[in-house]
Formats: C-alpha cells, sequence, structure tokens
C-alpha cells in the first residue's frame, strides 16, 4: 500500500504528470497557429473544432486532473490517518516533535519529520500502525505503544530499547504521531 505511506512516491508521480502536461503545452505552442478546420454543425451556422483539436484538449484536462489528485490524495489521506491515530491512542500528535528529542528517541531512530531523528541503533519509527508487533514481542496495540515508549524495558527486559520514563500524555503525544506516519 505504497500510497498510505511513501508520500514521496505520490509526489514523483505529480511531478511526472504535471511535467509531461507542461510539456505537451510547450510542444503544442512551439507548433505555433494551427489552422483548425472548422465544421458546421446541423446548419446553424456555429463553427466546432476539429475532433483533432478536441482530443488535445481532452488529453490536457485528464493530464491536470491527474497531477491535481496525486497532488492532493496524500494531504487528505495523511489528514484522516492523524485524525485516527488521535482518536485511537488520545495524544496530540502536534506536540510529539519535540517529544521525541527531549527523551532520547532520536538518537537511536530515524523518525519522519523530526529533523534531529537520524539515529540508526533502532529501526526507522515510519509504518509503525502497519506492524504487528513492537520490538518483535509485543503486540502493537496503542496502550501497549504508550507503554513500550514510556516502559520498554519492563514488557521486555532483554530488548534493546531503553525505559524513557515520558509522563503518560508525552507518551501519548508521541504515539499520536508515530500511528500517523
Amino acid at each position: 500500500m505504497f500510497w498510505r505511506r511513501d508520500r514521496p512516491t505520490w509526489l514523483l508521480m505529480g511531478a511526472l504528470a504535471l511535467g509531461a502536461w507542461v510539456a505537451l503545452g510547450r510542444r503544442l505552442s512551439a507548433r505555433g497557429p494551427q489552422p483548425h478546420v472548422m465544421l458546421e454543425t446541423h446548419g446553424q451556422g456555429r463553427p466546432m473544432i476539429a475532433p483533432v483539436a478536441a482530443t488535445g484538449i481532452v488529453l490536457v484536462i485528464a493530464l491536470a486532473s491527474l497531477a491535481g489528485a496525486t497532488l492532493y490524495y496524500p494531504l487528505v489521506y495523511n489528514a484522516r490517518s492523524d485524525g485516527l491515530a488521535i482518536s485511537r491512542t488520545g495524544g496530540d500528535a502536534a506536540q510529539a516533535r519535540p517529544l521525541f528529542v527531549r527523551y532520547g528517541c532520536a538518537g537511536c531512530h530515524t523518525i519522519p519529520g523530526v529533523s534531529l531523528a537520524r539515529g540508526t541503533y533502532g529501526p526507522p519509527l515510519i509504518g509503525l500502525a502497519d506492524r504487528a508487533r513492537l520490538g518483535g514481542t509485543v503486540e502493537n496495540t496503542p496502550e501497549n505503544l504508550v507503554r513500550w515508549i514510556s516502559r520498554a524495558r519492563d514488557l521486555d527486559p532483554h530488548g534493546g530499547m531503553p525505559n524513557t520514563d515520558a509522563p503518560d500524555r508525552a507518551a501519548r503525544d508521541m504515539a499520536a504521531y508515530l500511528y500517523g506516519r
């Protein structure tokens, strides 16, 4: 399901569609004015553009629609997934970014959207909502994630994740952020 998690793929597709649209426009304008065959419709005397020109117009509209949808969909989907993550965890994802640095998560993990989180000791924390287990041992549920963020050693004493001792509110905010990414 690359459309859910891989925002750069959608941006690349949108950029390619937009580039094709611009290239088509330049190609058509480089030809200069084209003589259009004007047709009369049913004897009413109103001119109609030839079918070849109409096909070009439809193509341009289709490419513009594709580019717009490609750029718009990830924004809408992420807003919905953020809302779902917040409702599941009771946290506020907007408050989480500085918390990842404050409680040391950024030292071990790469976290999307957190500029200082470039750690490589722990796994990257993208697509966490799609994982079955946390740390390979604990079932991935909102409550377990909140507990895992704060007191991972209590859940898995032999794992590499230390206890951060983050308060419940901070752990819920971080869990909401991670479920939305």
